[in-house]
């Protein structure tokens, strides 16, 4: 990000890490031969984020993680983005989940640090500052993701992409909608890929072939926002052998006071590729 980027986070985020990007600007994406730049921009109503903390090692998640899968198919992707967290804290009991990622454990124990929870289990649902939304219910699950499209965002989100052989860059910008004052924010950026499936051979799911929509592959972030705009650029490596046409990416914004959510922008890839 350029240099206004380059100042700390406020305290009381531990253990993740602030990864500063170089100063490109949204203009070097677009100047890419022989590829398709897609643009994508948010609307002034909030797009809610559905985050969903699940792990192949848990007897509990494959419901959690079929109901995700069902909203991917269901839920209109240019006002809802999902993303499934897969965390490594189940691994120790016979499974190695191959999506799992210690941060993204510890983005979950943060989440409920900022609204003074104690309580971190899968699946676990989180919609915004709201971090126990029961998904069974799909109907008030539902209602609650209409809840938040009812709301202004306080934040403007812009992504820019070119697919490349094995990568993409990404052009990011996020800046405060006047008369907004959002405070102190963090901006995120996350690969997502769908269509994924595993035989389980040890663990609580042991047998069972599990399929999953939503994964994350990739967390960028986080990047201080919120009282003044945000523009950068970034790379992303694409998993090994992934179709891009089942990939696409989220960028979100949130506060750093109590999670809440600011905005969010999902990006299909499917027609970003020849």
């Amino acid at each position: 990000m350029r240099d206004r980027m380059h100042r700390n986070l406020p305290r009381g985020l531990p253990g993740i890490a602030l990864a500063l990007l170089a100063g490109l600007s949204l203009p070097g994406v677009a100047a890419a031969e022989a590829a398709i730049a897609c643009d994508v921009g948010s609307e002034a109503k909030m797009t809610p984020l559905v985050e969903l903390y699940t792990s192949e090692g848990c007897s509990d998640c494959p419901p959690a993680d079929e109901w995700l899968s069902t909203l991917s198919r269901e839920e209109d992707p240019a006002r809802t983005s999902l993303l499934a967290f897969h965390v490594d804290y189940w691994d120790e009991i016979g499974w190695i989940d191959r999506f799992a990622d210690p941060a993204y454990s510890q983005r979950q124990r943060v989440r409920i640090k900022l609204d003074n929870g104690r309580t971190v289990y899968t699946p676990q649902v989180m919609v915004g500052d709201k971090t126990m939304l029961d998904w069974r219910d799909d109907r008030r699950a539902r209602g609650a993701l209409r809840a938040v499209r009812e709301r202004t965002a306080p934040v403007s989100l812009l992504l820019r992409v070119v697919v490349e052989d094995a990568r993409l860059r990404v052009g990011v910008r996020a800046e405060p909608v006047a008369g907004q004052a959002p405070g102190e924010g963090m901006l995120w950026l996350a690969l997502y890929q769908d269509g994924l499936s595993t035989q389980v051979r040890a663990g609580e799911n042991d047998g069972l072939t599990l399929r999953h929509d939503r994964v994350v592959r990739a967390l960028k972030g986080p990047w201080a926002v919120g009282r003044a705009p945000v523009v950068g650029e970034t790379a992303i490596e694409l998993p090994e052998g992934a179709d891009p046409r089942r990939l696409g990416l989220v960028l979100f914004a949130e506060s750093t006071r109590d999670g809440s959510a600011w905005q969010s922008l999902n990006m299909p890839l499917a027609d970003c590729v020849r």
